[in-house]
């Protein structure tokens, strides 16, 4: 049981004791219910405790990347195939798989998902044909009225451009018929009835483009997350409001990066503070180090004649100077994105590109969202 379903339980006993309370029992019975009810409020507070903590290692982006749950909005999905089974429809086949039909709904649900709005799976579950036909005269708008947070938002607009329009237009068209339909719920079964579980659908698809495990709630973390390097705090609000939904991984991420900023701008401001008795203290700070290194040295050529210099330079603990990128790193990375697109770890070890020692696949993302190739 996770600490939702714990702290779900301990909400139900604390219930379960209010309700024995209506029931007038008896002084001694109240007395232990008092008790009782000391110890649901201790579980309740530790539990929370345990929670936020949780937030902190599970929630932090390191810990997704690890996990093979975190992503980025370029890497490719599955439309090849997709068209394949597209021509298939629109040419009357009589041999469509009902797995292909099925593939297509799935795809569908997907593509609306990444390219009309990450919204909460519902809002697309719920989705009729009707309304689709009604975007097509209202400019490719949609109110959705019936989703998760309806009492608190009243609308889910979703707006069809042109390409998503011709893409749902065609499913329509072509590729429903073939599953016989029994309801006006755009997404359909293979059944005919209402398309369900895209959470998991989502889930699968990614997987099998990318090998990575992300669902509904997970892209729109990941949306929230890197828009704060992309777009400025109004644009932010935009996207939040939008997709209403709260993340709390980026939440978490915020606020290791404020953590960082605080730490380094905080060193600056004692620096400052101390003043020349600060600038003293560094001083000698940095003649113990030296005198440090000078001992160690003399040491190693009792030992020794020859010292590496290698060697020497790590004894001394000298910083390690950042690893730049050069032009022709930067040229690797952008034919690499033209050929493999987002596959940053099949750009790193192929042949053809000569990256310098210690690269790593998450620098090379870093480097192609600094110089807008993605």
């Amino acid at each position: 049981m996770g600490n939702s379903g714990q702290l779900g339980y301990i909400t139900s006993i604390s219930e379960l004791l209010d309700f024995r309370k209506f029931n007038s029992p008896s002084g001694a019975v109240l007395q232990n219910f008092s008790v009782t009810e000391v110890y649901i409020k201790r579980a309740k507070k530790c539990l929370s405790k345990v929670m936020r903590s949780h937030w902190t290692t599970d929630l932090d982006i390191e810990t997704l990347e690890s996990r093979r749950s975190w992503a980025s909005l370029a890497e490719p999905f599955h439309i090849p195939r997709y068209k394949i089974i597209l021509d298939e429809c629109k040419n009357k086949s009589p041999v469509v798989s009902a797995t292909n039909l099925t593939f297509a709904t799935r795809f569908l649900a997907v593509f609306m998902f990444f390219k009309v709005k990450g919204c909460r799976p519902m809002t697309y579950l719920h989705l009729t044909v009707s309304m689709f036909e009604s975007a097509k005269r209202n400019k490719g708008m949609v109110d959705q009225t019936k989703f998760k947070t309806a009492k608190k938002y009243g609308f889910d607009s979703l707006y069809f451009d042109e390409i998503s329009l011709d893409v749902v237009d065609n499913y329509v068209r072509y590729v429903r018929p073939f599953l016989q339909p029994r309801c006006d719920y755009l997404l359909v079964n293979r059944n005919g009835i209402q398309f369900q579980k895209l959470t998991e659908i989502l889930s699968i698809l990614v997987f099998q483009a990318i090998g990575k495990y992300v669902h509904p709630t997970r892209y729109r973390q990941i949306i929230e997350t890197e828009s704060v390097q992309i777009l400025n705090v109004e644009e932010q609000k935009l996207v939040s409001e939008d997709q209403k939904h709260s993340s709390n991984v980026a939440r978490v991420h915020y606020q290791k990066l404020r953590s960082r900023d605080v730490a380094i701008k905080g060193r600056t401001c004692m620096e400052k503070l101390r003043g020349l008795h600060g600038a003293e203290m560094d001083t000698c700070v940095e003649q113990l180090k030296q005198e440090h290194c000078s001992e160690h040295e003399s040491k190693s050529d009792n030992e020794t004649t020859s010292i590496p210099q290698t060697t020497t330079e790590k004894v001394c603990a000298e910083k390690r100077k950042p690893l730049r990128f050069t032009k022709e790193e930067d040229q690797f990375i952008e034919r690499g994105i033209k050929r493999f697109g987002a596959r940053w770890c099949t750009i790193l070890r192929h042949p053809e590109y000569n990256f310098q020692p210690g690269r790593e696949a998450r620098t090379l993302r870093l480097r192609a969202i600094q110089q807008k190739l993605i």
